[in-house]
């Protein structure tokens, strides 16, 4: 799996350069964007990954929907470092109104998606 600290750079270094070799530049960012959405499904757990909180909000948590794509999109989000004191694990919160009973999170590997030039080496 891509290290998540590394951003689109390991997405691309992973996904695109093992799974997706013979496609062109463009269509890898597609179809890494489209096997990062299944994080719509899930979350993040300290004991399995060193992150902690949701990719969707409350009403879309385990639902395969675009929600993950929206909320990284139209939500405020702000470095979350040093997760559970491991100078090793940051992760991005939402810092805008509402959501403070579901906390959400992004990973450095998935905000990525959201600039064109985090694909370039």
């Amino acid at each position: 799996m891509p290290d998540a600290e590394r951003g689109c750079f390991d997405n691309d270094e992973v996904f695109g350069d093992n799974i997706f070799k013979y496609q062109t530049k463009s269509e890898r960012k597609e179809l890494i964007a489209a096997i990062l959405g299944a994080h719509t499904l899930g979350s993040a757990n300290i004991l399995n990954s060193g992150y902690h909180g949701s990719w969707s909000s409350k009403g879309s948590k385990g639902v395969f929907d675009n929600d993950y794509y929206r909320t990284m999109l139209t939500r405020g989000w702000a470095p979350d470092l040093a997760i559970d004191g491991n100078v090793e694990r940051n992760q991005w919160k939402t810092v805008d109104i509402g959501g403070a009973d579901h906390p959400l999170m992004m990973l450095n590997s998935d905000l990525c998606l959201a600039y064109d030039n985090n694909f370039e080496h």
